[in-house]
């Protein structure tokens, strides 16, 4: 990602005036780029600062995340856990401690950054009424197989009905991940 396309991008994600579904999908771009320090600074930023749409939080996050590094990830605990969005804090909080006990050998960086970290577990897990990360994987390192199924739920402050839901299947051969499926909506 260029410093282009980064700042175009971020301008969009700020850019109230604009539909959530627009501002998810640019800090979705992010997804499969390749890690830029500085476009995982301005996706953490967003992600933590409360002025910002549900939606639009834990997509940066998201986006962030899997570049994130030691700085970046406590940055996002600090402020998270103080987070009065029950619906944002919960997704971060519960993402974090999924990573941190996962075996995905594609996550193992993060799990790394995180295994002295202390994250809080004072959230609601319901998810019937809170945003979620669901993360259920089985890696046999013996074999260098595995497979996983992860998804999120994503609802808005005061609502019941999820505002986004996907479903992500995956296998790993030799510690390469492939995606079996993806369904969003």
């Amino acid at each position: 990602v260029t410093p282009a396309v980064t700042r175009a991008a971020v301008q969009c994600i700020e850019e109230e005036g604009l539909e959530t579904s627009i501002r998810v999908a640019a800090a979705q771009a992010f997804r499969q780029a390749n890690c830029f320090r500085p476009a995982v600074e301005k996706l953490v930023d967003i992600a933590v600062r409360p002025a910002f749409d549900t939606e639009v939080r834990i997509a940066s996050y998201l986006a962030a995340v899997r570049c994130a590094e030691q700085e970046h990830l406590e940055k996002i605990i600090e402020k998270i856990s103080k987070e009065e969005n029950t619906q944002v804090r919960g997704f971060v909080l519960g993402h974090l401690i999924n990573i941190q006990e996962g075996s995905c050998p594609n996550k193992e960086n993060l799990r790394y950054l995180l295994a002295n970290v202390v994250i809080p577990t004072d959230f609601e897990k319901d998810f019937r009424k809170f945003s979620r990360h669901i993360d259920m994987a089985y890696y046999a390192p013996a074999f260098g197989m595995g497979a996983g199924l992860e998804s999120n739920i994503i609802y808005a402050p005061g609502s019941f009905i999820p505002r986004a839901v996907n479903l992500n299947m995956r296998a790993t051969v030799d510690e390469t991940p492939h995606g079996i499926a993806e369904i969003e909506h």
